[in-house]
């Protein structure tokens, strides 16, 4: 209901890791139009239309070097393109991967992997709760697709600056999120890094954080 209203006022869209095969479901329930971030940074499609409005896919060299390097580290990765996730095999054959995810690793093992990637200057990598309590999961892609980068390009499309936008999230790979807005909202089941460089702190998602940012900085700011 507060998204219903504040899309009356300003534009919403979400920034998510999931790729478009994962977020249909959240376009046609929220009933969104106008551009939305997928991928970690790696996607900006257009919420009603699913048009791609912007994309940054790895480079093929790179590719090539980060499943070697996860294959000798026996893991189980998939690849995001633009409407699907593939689980990794040697007959698998490289499109446009957007996105390379490892889920399911555990907190001791998940900083030194993000190291075994520091050399590659083009590519980025980072760190999500995974869906398993307790977990992490990875996301590597090309150094540029981020959600920082990601909340610049929305800014452009919509020809705001992106002090004028408010960012809300819980989780390690929304810091990138929060870099670019002038406002930075951390949920309160967020983890203690975006609490750290938060401007406010909302109440939690089961307690409706969300709706409560919206009515406390938009609609109480539009009714006054």
């Amino acid at each position: 209901n507060a998204i219903e209203k504040a899309k009356i006022i300003l534009h919403v869209g979400i920034a998510s890791a999931r790729p478009l095969i994962y977020s249909n479901n959240l376009f046609d329930h929220l009933k969104l139009s106008g551009p939305s971030i997928l991928v970690g940074g790696c996607l900006i499609v257009d919420a009603a239309s699913r048009k791609v409005l912007h994309e940054k896919p790895i480079n093929k060299e790179d590719f090539a070097k980060i499943c070697a390097i996860l294959k000798r580290l026996n893991l189980t990765f998939f690849v995001n393109e633009r409407n699907q996730q593939v689980l990794f095999s040697p007959s698998y054959k490289a499109k446009s991967p957007l996105d390379v995810y490892v889920p399911k690793l555990n907190a001791s093992i998940v900083n030194s992997i993000q190291k075994k990637f520091l050399h590659l200057k083009t590519v980025t990598t980072s760190k999500a709760t995974d869906w398993d309590p307790g977990m992490f999961a990875l996301g590597i892609s090309h150094a540029k697709a981020t959600k920082t980068n990601a909340i610049i390009e929305v800014a452009r499309l919509l020809n705001i600056k992106t002090e004028e936008i408010i960012g809300i999230g819980d989780g390690h790979n929304d810091i990138s999120l929060l870099a670019a807005c002038g406002l930075k909202v951390a949920m309160g089941n967020a983890v203690p890094e975006i609490k750290e460089v938060a401007d406010y702190i909302a109440p939690s998602v089961d307690d409706d954080g969300v709706a409560h940012v919206i009515e406390k900085f938009i609609l109480k700011n539009t009714s006054e």
